[in-house]
């Protein structure tokens, strides 16, 4: 394997060779630049010129075959006349310095260095225009200060003080005085050498101050014109070569990086009151929507390109009828062990998942250029290499679906993109049933993906398939009879984040053990299952298939009971309760069960014993309410006699009624209790007892 060259070849492989025409018009302009009448009545002549056209559509590769056919190139033949030589200066590259000094520099390592057309000693012209110069100040600084003065004034003071104290006290002693005058002496002399030191020491310190020169437009332009006479045969009055200044990846910098360029190409090359060089021109290569956007508009960015661009020419659209061909040379050209079977089969893929702007020789050299990546990062293992099984159309697969995916890095599951094909567009169908036809071309991707070998890849696709599978609520009915499924299961089920899928996909094992994989998930995730219920007292599908199939449904009942009761802020009202209750009975029959005395509630008072009876009615008895009978006796007893609570009676049981004497008494009040039309008269219900 070998990767290809990306950069521009300068050939024509488009249809109509459009580009090929494009390159002779542009190199006609060179040769003989057109005229017009410019600002004052004065004739002017082209010299910025602009090659407009989206990214890849061939801008390079057409400067690339002007240059080819009148530049210089290095090992070119005598007998070829070279009419230009052309620079070209990287703006990217020097996007930190636009300077015109550093566009100096690059014209003169380009002809001086690379193309070896200019003599030496242009180096030190430029030197000369851009060398740097030094310039300083001297600042005495000197080693003894004004400390010294000071210290001899003192110092005078003191002796001068102790000779006038001794005067005045009558206190004169000859020995004391001269011993006073000599140790003055002493320290004046002292002083008086340090003075002379002063004057006679003195240091300096040099001050350096850097001034960098940046030629002036005029002297720009003026060097520029010194580098075409000296590209000129002074023997031959016709032999005028020209510089061609390419300024290229423009659309690469920023917005401000852009305007700053384009202001200094306006003061160098297309300020009319400036000298406009005949031999020197200079081509952009630019995007124009790239240019209204770094511009704020449409009709700024136009603006900016007429004040500045004598001539622009158009890139025409490309269109390669027959790519495919393209494709598969250069696929020879770099596979060349693999039989031409593997080749079409990677160039199919690349034909399903293209986007319209792959149809390019760069983008197709690209495509070509990742596989051979992926397919070196395949064939090694360690020290050894080995040949890699994983077909090309596997490895094309990866290139254009999987790491052109925008949403690959936005998705944590990644096992269901691999499992289930999803990081292939819809609009792929082709692809996505070519894929999806074969298990083992997902453990191929796999080991591509996780750059392991394919058995390994194949393992981790079976954890990553079960979780895809689990998530994605699909049937599990082929994998749980696999022998590792309990294995993969255990591990792959603490990882599952769609609770409401899981349990649909659990449904799907139809082993004799699919008990036991609904109550591991659910000791596994029942803290999480309780906290994703919503607020509102229905119960979802994948919570009703839990009720009906786990062991523990009573414990897992009464904690959604009180995370609703917790973290509703009091709307959790008794009717709400009742909807709930009913809503998970409903579940529970479908497995055979009830919440009919399957768990003893603690009593509650009377009060709220019949708020519940009132909005459960008929349905009371799936709540399992207890309250002590003898204290609802009294209650009802004490508010019976308004009438308002003899029909919540009816719900009551006949047990509970049994227990009730005080209650009963006062409903025959009201008719006897064995006649039931008079308490349907009462309370305009019939009176159903229950058991």
């Amino acid at each position: 394997m070998q990767h290809l060259t990306n950069e521009p070849i300068g050939e024509d492989l488009y249809d109509g060779q459009a580009q090929t025409a494009l390159a002779k018009r542009i190199e006609a302009e060179i040769k003989t630049p057109s005229t017009f009448m410019g600002p004052g009545g004065a004739w002017e002549h082209t010299v910025v010129m602009a090659l407009e056209g989206p990214w890849g559509s061939g801008k390079s590769n057409v400067l690339k075959k002007v240059e080819k056919e009148i530049g210089h190139t290095l090992g070119a033949s005598k007998e070829n006349k070279i009419e230009a030589v052309f620079v070209n200066y990287d703006l990217w590259m020097h996007r930190q310095d636009l300077s015109r000094k550093s566009i100096l520099e690059s014209i003169v390592a380009d002809l001086v260095d690379d193309k070896k057309v200019l003599p030496e000693e242009f180096k030190s012209k430029l030197m000369e225009l851009t060398g740097e110069r030094v310039r300083g100040s001297i600042k005495e600084i000197p080693r003894v200060g004004w400390t010294s003065c000071v210290l001899i004034v003192v110092n005078a003071l003191l002796v001068a003080l102790s000779v006038w104290n001794s005067i005045r006290k009558d206190l004169f002693n000859w020995e004391l005085t001269s011993m006073q005058v000599v140790f003055g002496l002493i320290v004046i002399g002292i002083c008086r050498f340090v003075e002379s030191e002063y004057r006679k020491l003195k240091d300096y310190s040099f001050q350096n101050f850097r001034h960098v020169d940046e030629p002036s437009a005029k002297d720009f332009i003026g060097y520029l014109d010194k580098v075409a006479n000296a590209l000129s045969n002074p023997e031959d009055s016709e032999d005028h070569k020209k510089v061609i200044l390419v300024f290229d990846n423009l659309d690469r910098l920023n917005d401000e990086e852009i305007q700053k360029f384009w202001t200094a190409t306006h003061v160098l090359f297309a300020e009319r009151r400036t000298h406009r060089s005949r031999n020197v021109q200079v081509i952009i290569p630019y995007d124009r929507a790239r240019m209204r956007e770094a511009f704020g508009s449409s009709q700024a960015g136009d603006e900016y390109i007429r004040k500045v661009i004598d001539k622009v020419f158009v890139m025409p659209a490309v269109i390669m009828t027959d790519w495919s061909r393209f494709l598969l040379e250069r696929m020879k050209m770099a596979f060349e062990d693999l039989d031409d079977q593997q080749l079409l089969e990677a160039v199919r893929v690349f034909d399903w998942l293209h986007r319209p702007d792959d149809l390019t020789p760069r983008a197709m050299i690209s495509f070509v250029n990742d596989m051979v990546s992926v397919c070196e990062g395949l064939r090694y293992d360690g020290d050894e290499k080995v040949t890699s099984p994983i077909p090309l159309s596997i490895v094309a697969l990866y290139v254009m679906g999987w790491r052109r995916n925008d949403q690959i890095e936005k998705v944590d599951n990644v096992e269901l993109l691999l499992v289930s094909g999803s990081f292939l567009p819809e609009s792929s169908k082709i692809a996505r049933s070519w894929y999806l036809g074969d298990i083992n071309r997902s453990t191929q991707l796999a080991a591509i993906v996780y750059q392991l070998p394919e058995q390994q890849a194949a393992e981790i696709l079976r954890y990553q398939s079960t979780g895809a599978f689990l998530d994605g609520g699909r049937s599990l009915g082929g994998l749980c009879q696999q022998p590792y499924f309990h294995k993969v299961f255990s591990t792959v089920i603490k990882h599952v984040r769609q609770l409401e899928m899981v349990p649909q996909s659990l449904a799907t094992i139809d082993t004799p053990d699919a008990q036991k994989y609904w109550d591991e998930y659910y000791d596994v995730k029942k803290e999480e299952i309780v906290m994703a219920h919503n607020f509102f007292p229905t119960i979802t599908k994948g919570e009703a298939l839990l009720f009906a199939n786990i062991s523990k449904w009573q414990e897992y009942y009464m904690k959604l009971e009180a995370h609703l009761q917790n973290n509703t802020k009091g709307i959790f009202n008794e009717n709400l309760h009742v909807q709930f209750a009913v809503s998970v009975e409903n579940a529970l029959k479908q497995g055979g069960r009830t919440l009919v005395n399957s768990f003893v509630r603690p009593p509650v008072e009377p009060e709220r014993f019949v708020k519940y009876l009132r909005a459960a009615q008929e349905n009371f008895h799936v709540l399992n309410m207890q309250c002590n009978l003898t204290e609802l006796d009294d209650w009802f007893a004490q508010r019976l006699g308004n009438g308002c609570e003899i029909g919540v009676c009816r719900y009551l049981s006949r047990v509970q009624l049994k227990q009730m004497p005080k209650t009963v008494a006062k409903l025959k009040k009201f008719g006897s209790l064995s006649d039931e039309e008079s308490f349907e008269m009462i309370t305009g219900e019939k009176l159903p007892f229950k058991d």
